[in-house]
């Protein structure tokens, strides 16, 4: 900082932060409260222990007491649309904050729930009436009201109201000076890029600074409020313009988030848009493939998935447009309060409300003619595959069908010839049975015929063998014991091999004759 700078001096300066955090979601119904709804306040509690803010650091604690949890009242409470969060004591004073070699620093905090949404009022400011401008450092310690050391899921404006000792030439240049002052220089370079917007509140120049980002927890916007006007510190304390800034601010924010939410949105639809584009283009390939039954099989598997995320993003889309327009109407509202008060000129708000109306909702109206088509030709693919699906599943059902009954006719047809195999088999035993039965028959006709003409033999002459002798040697001598044994041996066998002739040819005559 400059020696000129450094020997300017202003009085009564305050730093305030104004930081929103969501608390509830349109899809989580009005009881159910964000996962991180106490963000903000466990951000105060660090920032209390980092500057020995006592009063901060409790915060949470007494809010928790006050109310339980979830901290407030829930949406359909009409008491919940400006709620102050701490009804006995409403502000929180602290002072004496240790801060070195400076002077010493008070202020307080002022806890809401405005609808939806949590906010927190941190004031800093000197207990003495004039400091040097070097020492506007001290209100920021360490940076600690920054948007990254916040990170107020809706954002956040740092304002400076202070009083120039010295004749004001140029207000827009010493409003910078005060900005050099509170933030690190790596932020300045940033919100200077551009020239800020101006105005006049309570007769007094205002001037506002941002550094664009789309991300709410990075978004950097400042206020400098010059207090160069008689009036203005008297109207300050007595006039209600702080609660329409609040609301208008809150309003603001919820803007700005839900547009930089709806280009989260196109970005991640647009990616799956360029997979239906791949999807499209290779679904010529896979008509032609052999096994396009399989792959569309598995796409109707994905698809559908795919499908309902890209709706999903599309009515996030809606949702995000519907939600600037609602808070925009909010906005203008809180703005015609503001500018019915004396001496104030807000052009640069009006600004911001043509901003979001004519850029932010026809640029979520653009993302939406593009995308909106791409639903159409995830119906029309899932539908294309779907029928192709059908046909070629009836195809082959059709085949399946037919390959079975070829395989049940030759299946039957094995059956058939084993069947004939198997009654030929049947056959043959039966016939053969039959022969061998035939053959036993036979064979008892003709040992039976053998043996009765083995038995008449032996009736007719039982001494055959006698017979022959006594024809063929007359003279011969009569046997004795054992020679008649003999004989009668004999004349047995002569009688069997007789019977035996006798059957076989009986057997012969059989077999010829059969």
């Amino acid at each position: 900082m400059s020696a000129i700078q450094s020997t300017r001096k202003v009085a009564n300066p305050k730093l305030t932060l104004y930081a929103f955090h969501l608390r509830n979601s349109l899809d989580q119904g009005s009881q159910a409260t964000v996962e991180n709804s106490d963000r903000l306040w466990e951000t105060c509690q660090q920032i209390g222990q980092k500057l020995g803010i006592f009063r901060l650091e409790s915060l949470i604690e007494r809010l928790r007491k006050q109310w339980g949890s979830p901290i407030g009242l829930p949406l359909d409470n009409p008491d919940s649309q400006y709620l102050e969060l701490l009804p006995q004591e409403r502000l929180l004073h602290f002072s004496e904050i240790p801060n070195g070699s400076s002077p010493k620093l008070t202020g307080e905090v002022y806890p809401l729930q405005i609808h939806d949404t949590y906010f927190v009022d941190i004031t800093l400011r000197y207990p003495y009436p004039n400091v040097e401008v070097s020492q506007l450092n001290d209100l920021n310690p360490q940076g600690c009201l920054l948007p990254h050391n916040i990170q107020a899921s809706l954002g956040q404006t740092l304002m400076l109201f202070a009083q120039p000792l010295e004749e004001i030439d140029n207000p827009q240049s010493l409003a910078e000076v005060y900005l050099q002052a509170i933030l690190p220089e790596s932020e300045v370079e940033a919100l200077l890029l551009s020239p800020p917007a101006t105005g006049q509140l309570l007769g007094s120049p205002i001037f506002a600074y941002e550094n664009n980002q789309d991300d709410p927890t990075q978004h950097n916007h400042i206020l400098i409020w010059l207090n160069s006007h008689p009036q203005t510190e008297a109207r300050e304390e007595k006039i209600n313009y702080y609660q329409p800034l609040v609301n208008l601010l809150c309003s603001r924010s919820k803007i700005l988030y839900a547009y930089a939410a709806s280009g989260c949105c196109n970005a991640q639809a647009r990616e799956i848009y360029s997979r239906i584009e791949q999807h499209i283009h290779n679904f010529t390939q896979i008509v032609q493939s052999p096994s396009r039954l399989q792959e569309f099989k598995r796409l109707l598997t994905e698809l559908p998935e795919i499908s309902l995320q890209y709706g999903q993003y599309l009515r996030d889309l809606e949702d995000h447009k519907n939600t600037i327009r609602t808070n925009l109407a909010n906005y203008q509202i809180w703005l015609k309060k503001l500018e019915t008060l004396p001496d104030c000129e807000l052009r640069f708000l009006q600004e911001f409300s043509d901003l979001a109306d004519k850029k932010f909702q026809q640029q979520i109206q653009v993302h939406q003619s593009f995308l909106t088509p791409g639903q159409l030709l995830f119906r029309e693919l899932i539908d294309n595959i779907r029928g192709l699906v059908a046909i070629d599943q009836i195809e082959s059902d059709r085949q399946f069908q037919q390959e079975l009954q070829k395989r049940e006719e030759q299946f039957q047809q094995a059956l058939q010839q084993q069947e004939k195999q198997w009654q030929e088999q049947w056959r043959e035993q039966d016939e053969n049975s039959q022969k061998r039965e035939q053959n036993l028959e036979m064979w008892i006709a003709a040992v039976g015929t053998g043996l009765a003409v083995s038995g008449v033999s032996s009736q007719v002459n039982p001494k055959p063998i006698e017979a022959i002798l006594g024809k063929t040697a007359p003279n011969v001598a009569k046997p004795s014991y054992l020679s008649e044994l003999s004989y009668t041996a004999g004349n047995i066998v002569i009688h069997i091999f007789l019977g035996l002739v006798i059957a076989l040819i009986v057997r012969a005559v059989f077999k010829i004759t059969s």
